[in-house]
């Protein structure tokens, strides 16, 4: 992730910076819709948050373990 904000920073073409951010937005979007047509009807706002939670957590241990064995 640092790598790409740092080439974000050093980028000096205001089209290509305007163009990623509209890439950014736009992925955002279709990312935000998904999960709303994804999530059963009755489901509350805390446990979508909880289990959007978990999820990062689960990845986040998941590519510790990947760099650990070093296969990633």
């Amino acid at each position: 992730m640092r790598k790409y904000l740092e080439r974000d920073r050093t980028e000096k073409d205001p089209k290509k910076r305007r163009k990623e951010f509209y890439q950014i937005l736009l992925w955002s979007g279709i990312g935000i819709a998904s999960i709303v047509s994804y999530v059963p009807k009755g489901t509350s706002i805390t446990e979508i948050i909880l289990a959007i939670g978990i999820f990062v957590i689960i990845l986040y241990f998941f590519i510790r373990a990947l760099k650990y064995f070093k296969i990633l």
